[in-house]
């Protein structure tokens, strides 16, 4: 799939502090990635130590933190778990921020477009 990039703004968990990055859009990556020095500026520490496989196969350990992730073109941050990237990662958008955020990729894997959530709704039908 094309890859592209995206303006993103991450936030604090108090949304007081905000860095603006370009961000490579990631379909294959569970999570999104905040480069170290962008985390430490804005002063994000993880709660859990997690196992993550990179694109070359390598299993390292990482921080998970809490933060608020928004398109830059698009109105209001979605609150997300990332991953506390080394000094001079690359910022990437995962699919769980994608999914926060109500867009996916289009077809051509050119663009994000906007997604319609699925709800269940109460009914007297029984569920699985």
């Amino acid at each position: 799939m094309p890859t592209f990039r995206k303006r993103v703004r991450f936030y604090n968990v108090t949304l007081s502090r905000s860095e603006e990055v370009d961000a490579l859009v990631d379909t294959g990556a569970s999570f999104s990635q905040i480069p170290g020095e962008v985390a430490a500026r804005l002063g994000l520490t993880a709660f859990q130590v997690r196992h993550v496989r990179l694109a070359n196969g390598l299993v390292v350990e990482t921080g998970l933190a809490n933060a608020f992730v928004e398109l830059v073109d698009s109105p209001g941050p979605a609150a997300d778990t990332v991953i506390l990237g080394t000094q001079n990662a690359p910022a990437l958008l995962g699919v769980h921020t994608l999914d926060s955020l109500g867009v996916g990729v289009d077809t051509d894997g050119t663009r994000l477009i906007e997604k319609v959530f699925d709800l269940l709704r109460q009914t007297n039908w029984p569920t699985i």
